[in-house]
């Protein structure tokens, strides 16, 4: 596979107008993504929902595995009441055909129903390794930093209204993913959030951006400072133990502002899983080979641009193993970026 797939030429990208089509007639479809979704996941899952109902005129169902755990995401979902159905309580036999957002089959983070027929995959991150999906509607613009943007454009082009909750949901996705347009983002992306913005419930919208915080948050950002090294141009945070995994993504994000940085890395263990997070601020680099290398084969990992993640399983190794897997990560990490004998500085 490449590292990167170009973008399929227009006349090659599949019509959204054939969606309703596709899905038409059949039993309850079951809407999926990646575990722990995040806005776009959840924006886009939403969307897509809304597509199916209104134009194909079955029932839906957002299936979630994991949990969520970032204050935002939670929020979203409270205030947009965005009904998310735990995957293990399924019965599958009452559902006639699955669509995938936000990821796709063969990532680690990604469960695919075996006995529901997959009918759609949209997505934006790169592919994973191995054979395409064969699937009715496969759609993976990965020039776009969002794939709520993707799910935007279907409903533009079917058409089909948007009410308000749909548009927040998709302009959180398109929001979050990008940085607000900062990070990843296309002209397409570009176009939804400035087209979405204005038919969004804004007050709705400060809130999930702006949730309150748990003392617990706070704790573990301080400690996360105290642990953070810089290496040159390179700043790594390898955090131990977590009670939410989502503060690895965060201290990623947060880490990226330190003077002088080119890009962060940041890792930490919860309840069986060694989560990494990648974030680049250097032009011309692609977070998708870096992760890939500085894995070495270990775990899972996706990404695109500027960011990427893996999760590494870890449920049955003991403490001095995964000490040691994050020493190997951190090597790798400073091998690739050349600052292996760079002064080190502390952050907090």
């Amino acid at each position: 596979m490449p590292e990167r797939v170009p973008a399929a030429p227009s006349g090659s990208r599949p019509d959204p107008r054939r969606l309703p089509g596709i899905f038409r007639g059949k039993r309850r479809v079951l809407v999926l993504t990646h575990r722990n979704p995040d806005p776009d996941a959840l924006g886009a899952a939403v969307g897509l929902m809304h597509l199916l109902r209104e134009g194909a005129g079955v029932e839906t169902v957002l299936a979630m595995n994991g949990a969520i755990f970032r204050a935002e995401n939670r929020e979203m979902v409270e205030r947009l009441e965005i009904p998310l159905v735990p995957f293990n309580t399924i019965d599958r036999s009452g559902f006639g055909a699955a669509a995938m957002v936000d990821t796709q089959p063969g990532f680690g983070h990604t469960v695919t129903p075996p006995d529901v027929p997959l009918l759609a995959v949209i997505d934006h991150h790169v592919p994973p390794g191995g054979e395409l999906p064969t699937v009715p509607f496969y759609d993976i613009r990965t020039e776009y930093g969002a794939t709520s943007t993707l799910v935007y454009e279907y409903l533009r082009a079917i058409p089909l209204p948007i009410p308000i909750r749909i548009a927040t949901a998709l302009f959180c996705g398109v929001r979050f993913d990008t940085a607000d347009l900062e990070r990843n983002a296309s002209a397409a992306d570009a176009r939804a959030y400035d087209e979405l913005l204005p038919v969004s419930d804004r007050r709705m919208l400060a809130r999930i951006k702006n949730p309150n915080l748990p003392p617990e948050y706070f704790r573990e950002l301080r400690r996360a400072l105290g642990i953070a090294r810089s290496h040159g141009g390179v700043v790594l945070a390898f955090l131990g133990k977590l009670s939410n995994p989502d503060m690895v993504s965060e201290v990623a994000d947060l880490l990226l502002r330190y003077r002088g940085t080119k890009w962060t890395l940041a890792g930490g263990h919860h309840e069986g899983t060694y989560y990494v997070s990648l974030r680049i601020d250097a032009p011309g680099t692609d977070a998708y080979p870096m992760i890939r290398q500085i894995l070495d084969g270990e775990g899972t990992f996706g990404g695109h641009g500027r960011i990427a993640g893996a999760r590494i399983p870890v449920a049955d190794k003991k403490a001095r193993e995964i000490h040691a897997l994050q020493r190997r990560i951190r090597e790798r990490a400073l091998a690739l970026a050349g600052e292996t004998r760079t002064r080190v500085e502390r952050i907090g």
